[in-house]
């Protein structure tokens, strides 16, 4: 059985997230941001599907810059 410890209330994700509350209920209305849990009024967020969602959301620098048409920058 999950723990407390295992869920974030709205605030705590935002502050985490660096979003506002707002951010967090428009991102739900178009299906972004992690997955949330609505426990009557309540929304909390399970911590390991915000990791998931962050690790989903990983870019990776496609290359390097090389300078100039010569490749001196």
């Amino acid at each position: 059985m999950p723990l407390k410890e295992d869920y974030l209330s709205l605030t705590d994700t935002a502050y985490l997230l660096g979003v506002s509350k707002r951010t967090l209920a428009r991102w739900h209305t178009i299906r972004k941001g992690p997955a949330r849990i609505a426990v009557g009024r309540k929304v909390i967020y399970r911590i390991d599907a915000i990791l998931d969602w962050l690790k989903a959301n990983e870019t990776r620098p496609q290359g390097t810059f090389s300078g100039g048409p010569n490749g001196h920058a």
